[in-house]
């Protein structure tokens, strides 16, 4: 396994070749994996034709799929069909799986989490951009997350989509103005909410996968910067690090977007 950056998108490379379909599971003998975060809408993208050059198996979005800070949801549909129906991102998507959580500017609301009031709205129009049967489960429940299983010969891989968004209690502003945020250390703050994190357990604790990727918008490890991270809750971030622990989940890899930059960071 090999990681490649590229400007501010990096591809996780498990490489690729043939598929079959084994019970609802995607099957490979080898898979290619790229992700990339922070796009906008209005602007053409270029790096679309290089990400295909490794001809990913997986696309996931890290959240910023546009930038639509809004509460008009006729401008914010818009803006999702806008990118939907760009034709380099349409060749782009064809004959591979596309995968991904929402970020602050795809949701609606710089650095905004559950207090943002068209979130159930914004909701629809992110899961009609990666085409969701309307009857899937998915359009039923409160936020975007969900996972999804391959297997790779005798080897296997659970793709955890989380939504740092819907459920988020609200963040700690610093008024010294060092920072944008301070730690909110209040027991009762949330980062995924109590349905969300009760799902992620599951999710963990049965999980027979070699490798269990975590898609989080926002930074799990990178802490110290002050902007946006899961540092913003440290409880929370606790309670993460106990439960990948306790599960005893195999090779957990976090993915996120949001920062305009490429680093990579292991605890």
């Amino acid at each position: 396994m090999k990681i490649i950056g590229l400007g501010c998108l990096l591809f996780l490379l498990f490489s690729c070749h043939q598929k079959t379909k084994q019970k609802g599971v995607e099957t490979n003998n080898e898979i290619t994996i790229a992700f990339g975060s922070c796009n906008n809408q209005h602007l053409p993208n270029h790096l679309w034709k290089e990400i295909a050059k490794s001809n990913p198996d997986v696309f996931i979005w890290g959240g910023d799929i546009i930038y639509s800070d809004t509460e008009e949801m006729s401008v914010m549909q818009q803006n999702y069909t806008l990118q939907k129906q760009d034709t380099a991102y349409q060749n782009f998507i064809k004959n591979r799986d596309v995968l991904g959580t929402w970020d602050d500017h795809d949701y609606g609301m710089n650095d905004g989490g559950n207090q943002y009031a068209k979130k159930d709205s914004v909701q629809q129009f992110f899961l009609d951009f990666f085409d969701v049967p309307k009857d899937s489960p998915r359009r039923q429940q409160k936020g975007i997350y969900f996972s999804k299983d391959y297997k790779i010969d005798n080897n296997s891989l659970k793709i955890i989509v989380l939504d740092t968004r819907f459920f988020r209690d609200d963040l700690t502003p610093d008024t010294t103005g060092v920072k944008r945020y301070l730690p909110n250390y209040k027991s009762s703050a949330t980062m995924l909410g109590q349905q969300q994190w009760a799902w992620l357990k599951k999710e963990l604790y049965s999980s027979k996968a070699n490798f269990n990727i975590i898609v989080s918008s926002i930074q799990f490890l990178s802490n110290q910067h002050g902007f946006e991270s899961w540092g913003n809750l440290p409880l929370e971030t606790q309670k993460m690090k106990n439960l990948i622990i306790n599960s005893k989940a195999k090779g957990v890899i976090f993915l996120s977007g949001d920062r305009h930059i490429a680093e990579i960071s292991k605890d």
